[in-house]
């Protein structure tokens, strides 16, 4: 194995990570090797229909709730419910123990016994994070009676802490969920799960779009919440082939789960500053208005991003597994073949927002949210150093969790550090640069354990760094026929 010299995490799992050569229980060391790449094409290809399918009707409906929330509901309520949203997502993620990832990559994974004692870990980790919830929207409460909360900042809103009990039961829900989507996600079999998560995002589309419009009150979002995490884990049990769920506790699988999530819950809980450090800094200096235009900006960014990090995370790690397991010395070659379409959406996806996205919100949103239109264009550049994160995925693959811890701080520490300067020289504009920039900074790190495994070729890293201009002209002439189209709607009396 070519890599375990020279990658020094793939000890850590020797069961996990063995060579066909050594393994007698291998599911494919009776098939020749073309016919287990064919099969593992065929199923990689297939997954990313399935998951291309649903991210475009997942954009399609998120498209029109956010049009609708932004029409009905003023750009406040929208801070609150993003802030809330991020502390709770936090809570969710210090608590990660990378139990789906863990069922992804094991070769246990199938096992009844593992399975259910995982899901009753995973129902006991949503009881706490759900008790924790509760217990931070009392925090918040104390502090605006006490005055600890500076004012007009978002965290003074006195509807949160009433936000985050109602939220707090989310997370109780969510732990119930079916470990059938790991055993999926395991097996590329992405038909189903991508059916029931389509059809999840429908039902509370309609609901939440039903509750906004009956109320038009910030209540209507987390009470949307609940209905669509309790639809969803429904959903999972109901309709999703695999093994049932049932509580069991089995403490000698306690060690080696220890020891794959120890550097997961790690990166979790850095990872959460990494991805949410923005909103957070932002809420405690800016009012829940600005904070709330400033999450359309970012929405608009997340509508591709999670669509990118939905196909990276459901078919990135169980493809680069099977690889890794299989045939390791391929790996390099797997990584950018599969990294290929990745840098190219990217790269013209930032040069084109990066043109024209003033336009798109001027096209899309009424004019108390014009000010998320320059802010949208600084976000899109953030959208080159996403790319990155398949390298994360296939060292993950390869055993090297740690980089993803690595990864996760060097990130927390360059969004930090770029957000403040931007800060300090420009403003609230200059923090939204600083941020957007923050990705490429921290990238690095990745870069460099990339390289001491033997995945990086530069010649890769570069060739498509040019699609950035050619997306940015493409940006330029949308922008004008998006202004046209803007002006006829206005002639017309639609805008």
């Amino acid at each position: 194995m070519p890599f375990i010299g020279r990658c020094n995490a793939s000890h850590l799992f020797t069961k996990t990570y063995a060579t066909p050569a050594n393994r007698t229980d291998s599911p494919s060391s009776d098939r020749p090797m073309t016919e287990v790449r064919r099969s593992l094409r065929d199923r990689a290809r297939s997954g990313a229909l399935w998951i291309m399918f649903a991210h475009g009707g997942a954009i399609a409906l998120r498209l029109v709730v956010s049009l609708a929330l932004a029409h009905w509901l003023n750009p406040s309520m929208l801070g609150v419910m993003a802030l809330a949203q991020t502390l709770l997502g936090g809570l969710s993620m210090f608590s990660d123990l990378g139990l789906r990832p863990y069922l992804v990559q094991s070769e246990r994974g199938e096992d009844p016994e593992v399975l259910n004692t995982l899901w009753t870990l995973q129902v006991a980790r949503g009881a706490l994070v759900s008790v924790c919830t509760i217990l931070i929207g009392v925090a918040l409460m104390l502090g605006q009676q006490w005055a600890w909360v500076a004012q007009p900042s978002a965290y003074a809103d006195p509807r949160l802490p009433w936000v985050f009990f109602l939220l707090s039961i989310v997370p109780a829900i969510g732990g119930f969920e079916s470990t059938r989507t790991a055993q999926c996600q395991r097996r590329l079999d992405m038909g189903r799960l991508t059916q029931i998560g389509l059809l999840n995002h429908l039902i509370n589309a309609i609901v939440m779009l039903a509750l906004v419009y009956w109320s038009r009150s910030l209540w209507a979002l987390p009470l949307a919440g609940i209905e669509g995490i309790l639809v969803y884990t429904l959903l999972t049990h109901w309709r999703l082939p695999g093994t049932a769920n049932q509580f069991s506790w089995n403490r000698s699988l306690l060690p080696e789960i220890r020891q794959f999530s120890r550097w997961i819950l790690l990166s979790s809980m850095v990872g959460f500053f990494a991805n949410n450090l923005d909103r957070l800094i932002l809420g405690g200096f800016a009012s829940a208005g600005d904070l709330g235009i400033y999450s359309i900006a970012a929405s608009a960014i997340m509508l591709l991003s999670d669509g990118l990090a939905r196909l990276l995370g459901d078919l990135g790690l169980p493809l680069f597994s099977e690889v890794y397991r299989e045939r390791p010395g391929e790996m390099r070659a797997a990584h950018y073949k599969f990294r290929k379409p990745f840098d190219v959406v990217c790269c013209l996806a930032a040069g084109g927002i990066a043109a024209s996205g003033s336009s798109i919100v001027g096209l899309m949103y009424d004019s108390r949210y014009a000010a998320a239109g320059p802010m949208l264009e600084l976000l899109a550049w953030s959208l080159i150093a996403f790319r990155y994160r398949v390298t994360t995925q296939a060292l993950l693959a390869m055993g090297d969790s740690r980089n993803q811890f690595h990864q996760s701080l060097a990130t927390a520490l360059a969004v930090a550090s770029c957000g403040y300067a931007g800060a300090r020289l420009g403003g609230l504009t200059g923090f939204v640069l600083g941020v957007s920039l923050s990705g490429l900074l921290s990238s690095s790190v990745t870069l460099i354990r990339a390289g001491q495994c033997e995945l990086l070729s530069w010649w890769n890293e570069l060739r498509f760094l040019p699609l950035v201009g050619v997306g940015y002209a493409l940006g330029l002439l949308g922008a004008h026929l998006l202004d046209v189209l803007h002006h006829l709607l206005w002639l017309q009396g639609i805008r």
